[in-house]
């Protein structure tokens, strides 16, 4: 599979989004389709509109309720877009993180991440949370995660003395 794996990975995203994106580009994300290919005995309707079966598409594209969510994003316009045009779903997000500028990429990214949450909740506590729950979540998460890289980076600049960094040679005749 070709694409853009770099920019996937330097994402200003946390590691399990980006994780998460890469397992949907493998494949490897268990959509109730997926599980009953794999002999899993499950119902494949989606669990948040329960019309259509739940493929990657329809999880994160096809479904109403997920269509919802992305309409009342900034990046709606180009996930309406690159899903017309796309040839697979798979396709679309790799065409996604190739043209996207971060700015984008990373609400993308970070949407898609809500959006399996969001569907997870309906599927283990059936309980489907709002659109605006589900985008103010998604916004809490990545400006919390942003704050933390910013403390994480001045704690590191302020703390750290030039003359600790260095290796000195120990005094003559001192063991360790």
């Amino acid at each position: 599979m070709n694409g853009n794996w770099k920019k996937l990975w330097k994402l200003k995203v946390p590691n399990k989004v980006k994780i998460f994106l890469w397992r949907v580009l493998r494949g490897c994300l268990p959509v109730r389709a997926r599980l009953r290919s794999k002999g899993v005995q499950c119902d494949t309707k989606c669990p948040c509109c329960g019309e259509y079966e739940e493929n990657e598409w329809h999880c994160f594209v096809g479904c109403m309720s997920a269509q919802e969510v992305w309409m009342e994003t900034e990046c709606w316009p180009a996930v309406e877009k690159y899903s017309t045009n796309a040839m697979s779903f798979v396709s679309m997000i790799l065409n996604m993180l190739e043209e996207l500028d971060n700015k984008n990429m990373t609400v993308v990214a970070m949407m898609m991440w809500s959006l399996w949450w969001r569907r997870n909740q309906k599927c283990w506590n059936d309980n489907l949370p709002t659109v605006y729950a589900t985008i103010s979540r998604t916004r809490e998460n990545l400006y919390d995660w942003k704050q933390a890289q910013c403390r994480a980076t001045t704690v590191v600049r302020t703390n750290a003395d030039p003359k600790l960094l260095s290796w000195r040679k120990p005094p003559v005749g001192s063991l360790k």
